[in-house]
């Protein structure tokens, strides 16, 4: 059975990247270029997985189904922003950062 599994690459203060997969724990790579971190990244997923083969765990099934990507500025510049529209959320599964009102 193939998987697809959602990674999320993050890009350090220093310039290093790190990156981890929200459904797969502990699952985590880190390198200096995104290109690196990426392919890091992918065998950690296969010795992750291959670990819990091997221990008789259960594979989970991928619950991250899309994922995109916007600038900073498109997002704070447009009337009616996200942050503002996930107000009456706080509290459910918003972020603690937008409960401080920040």
């Amino acid at each position: 059975m193939s998987s697809t599994f959602a990674i999320i690459v993050d890009r350090g203060e220093t310039g290093s990247f790190g990156a981890w997969c929200p459904d797969l724990p502990g699952c985590v790579a880190a390198a200096e270029t995104q290109e690196e971190c990426l392919e890091l990244m992918y065998e950690a997923i296969e010795i992750h997985l291959a670990g819990m083969r091997e221990d008789g765990e259960p594979i989970p099934h991928p619950a991250t189904v899309a994922a995109t990507t916007f600038h900073h500025r498109s997002l704070t510049s447009r009337p009616g922003r996200l942050t503002d529209r996930l107000s009456g959320r706080v509290g459910q599964s918003s972020p603690r950062w937008l409960a401080a009102g920040r």
